[in-house]
């Protein structure tokens, strides 16, 4: 019966960009998910359809974004919910439009770079391919983030970064 009630009092996530950057979803407030993935993604789309039951509709482009909630100009949109705004970019052309202050996060699909990072999350094509699929949940008080691979812990068989192994340094007289 506590199983049965997860499914009701879980929510879904606002944002998710699936393993390899390819597959980026944002939640309508109605529960649709639009969709902005490559037409190899079937697998990925199929699977995200039936884990979280919603209804899975392409990336809107043009005037249509605006009537279904994005503000999209070119590869850059703009996805609010819950009074926070995710800047979701599909294409390189949107990377100088950012403004960092008008934003709570970033989801893209290509390497977004360093500029960003040390104020709010940044998930981009590198980020989950490292991480895994990222989640993100909006919220009055602010962005929850998380990914697959740090839910999944520390286990041989899941992929972790690699870091780089600096030289140790040599004591000298």
């Amino acid at each position: 019966m506590a199983g049965f009630a997860c499914l009701w009092l879980t929510r879904q996530p606002d944002v998710v960009i699936a393993d390899g950057g390819r597959f980026v979803a944002a939640r309508a407030p109605d529960g649709r998910y639009f969709v902005a993935a490559d037409k190899n993604e079937k697998i990925v789309r199929s699977l995200f359809a039936s884990e979280t039951g919603a209804v899975l509709e392409d990336w809107p482009t043009g005037s249509a974004a605006a009537e279904r909630g994005l503000d999209c100009v070119g590869d850059y949109c703009r996805h609010g919910a819950r009074g926070r705004t995710v800047a979701i970019l599909t294409g390189k052309t949107g990377l100088p439009t950012i403004k960092c202050q008008d934003i709570d996060a970033i989801v893209a699909q290509i390497p977004a770079g360093f500029s960003c990072r040390s104020f709010m999350p940044v998930v981009d094509r590198i980020d989950s391919y490292r991480r895994g699929a990222v989640a993100l949940w909006l919220d009055p008080m602010g962005v929850a983030v998380e990914s697959a691979n740090e839910s999944r812990g520390d286990r041989p068989w899941v992929p972790q970064p690699r870091r780089k192994e600096l030289p140790a340094a040599t004591a000298r007289d």
